[in-house]
């Protein structure tokens, strides 16, 4: 039913009848609901004059407020962001125009009365592939699939592909279903599967195959142009990394307070966008905001051996040194740099620090690598265009993204291997000689789905 039948779309959404949203409170009789394909749900109504109801249209100044839309089913659905984006001559369903008000909801939730059952579900149509093979799945009884993907986060995931289309399958908790917890989740999913999922709306489906609900995910449009896995993939690849990965880092996310981790998948998945120059920036600012965090700021050493005793020889030496400056304004800031700074390693120790703290001393070409960023970020530029090696460009793009790989591999626990920059004679990206790991029971799961 999922794959072949499944097609959600405006009509299964049930008709509005009542909005309570930034001090407006009223009963709709005549309205419509409509989802763009970013997954905002756009509310048109058409009660009152040629500018709609009255009280609604005068709050388009009111901004990212909190809402209710009661549903004629007796559902209701919430958001925490809210506003009026028109209002006059709007055009309805059927071709036609009339006098109303839009509302523009984000992020909501429509979830039924009783959540037993469900299975939240997506079309993928941009997904390039799957992130492992763990699950074979049963599609008449002499014909087994393979090819499909199965990964337990805070819900348990399903990525399925039959004949080039791919779809989503969340099985929630049971108990309540939490919204965020999904976030959490396709981040995650983003990050194993090397790409962004295009999920802006999952679909609740009940055990007779009908929507009830929905929740959306308020993710952008896709924001990745290329596809790199963290962990080896593919038909020449027996175990499924994705998968203890995939677990780990749900866990992580749901409990990343502050968000380190939140921060290093964003930054890897910023160097999927396919600006080279930009995808190495945002690499290496990810790499070392996210070893930053996670190494204790009482581990890194200054570079002096005592900063008391640096600073009782230096503030003796102050006026002298302001004098050198060429205005008094440059004094201040010469001062500061030598009271404070120039005893701060530089930014990239941390990340040499983060992986001996983890037991990996990395090679001198990657520590040399680490201690690049300052050309692109001052000039935004990691190499030259004209004269450059453009795939040593790209091996050094894919050689930050592996530092970040590993970092969070070895910050939530995963022990698997973790992809480099170098490449087998078949293209794919092998695990350099340096990256310690062992075999994982968990990669070696499979799950069957009989029909």
């Amino acid at each position: 039913m999922c794959y072949s039948e499944f097609r959600p779309n405006d009509d299964r959404l049930p008709a509005p009848r009542r909005l309570v949203w930034a001090g407006y409170d009223s009963e709709i009789q005549d309205g419509e609901l409509t989802i763009d394909d970013d997954g905002t749900l756009i509310l048109k109504v058409f009660d009152g004059g040629p500018s709609g109801p009255a009280g609604l249209g005068e709050r388009m100044g009111r901004l990212n407020e909190p809402g209710k839309l009661a549903l004629e089913d007796g559902t209701t659905i919430t958001t925490p962001f809210a506003h009026v984006t028109r209002r006059g001559n709007l055009k309805r369903r059927d071709g036609r125009r009339r006098g109303g008000a839009q509302v523009e909801i984000d992020s909501w939730q429509w979830l039924p009365h009783a959540t037993d059952g469900l299975v939240f579900v997506a079309a993928l149509p941009k997904l390039r592939g799957v992130p492992g093979d763990n699950l074979l799945l049963q599609k008449d009884e002499h014909v087994w699939c393979r090819g499909h993907f199965r990964g337990q986060g805070c819900f348990a995931w399903h990525l399925l592909d039959f004949d080039g289309e791919r779809f989503a399958l969340a099985e929630p908790p049971t108990g309540s279903i939490d919204a965020d917890a999904m976030a959490g989740d396709l981040l995650a999913l983003d990050f194993v599967a090397g790409e962004a999922l295009d999920v802006s709306v999952m679909w609740a489906v009940n055990r007779e195959g009908a929507v009830v609900g929905a929740i959306s995910t308020g993710r952008p449009a896709k924001d990745t142009h290329r596809r790199r896995s963290p962990v080896p993939t593919g038909n020449r690849v027996d175990s499924c990394w994705a998968a203890p990965f995939f677990r780990l880092l749900s866990e992580r996310v749901a409990a990343d307070q502050p968000p380190a981790v939140t921060t290093a998948i964003a930054g890897y998945k910023d160097g999927l966008r396919g600006h080279i120059h930009g995808e190495y920036l945002l690499g290496q600012v990810a790499l070392e905001a996210f070893c930053k965090a996670v190494v204790s700021a009482a581990e890194v050493l200054p570079l002096v051996q005592s900063t008391e005793k640096w600073r009782a020889w230096l503030l003796p030496q102050e006026t002298k040194i302001r004098s050198f400056a060429s205005s008094e304004e440059d004094a201040r800031a010469l001062w500061n740099r030598l009271n404070c700074n120039v005893i701060e390693r530089p930014s990239g120790d941390r990340v040499k620090r983060a992986f001996s703290q983890w037991g990996i001393e990395l090679p001198a070409p990657v520590l040399k690598e680490i201690g690049k960023r300052n050309p692109a970020a001052h000039d935004y530029l990691m190499f030259d265009e004209v004269s450059g090696d453009v795939q040593e460009a790209a091996d050094r793009v894919d050689m930050i993204q592996m530092l970040l790989a590993g970092a969070l591999a070895k910050h939530t626990g995963y022990g698997g291997p973790v992809v480099g920059w170098e490449r087998d004679r078949y293209g794919h990206l092998k695990v350099p000689g340096f990256w310690p790991w062992e075999r994982l029971n968990e990669a070696d799961e499979r799950f069957v789905c009989r029909s």
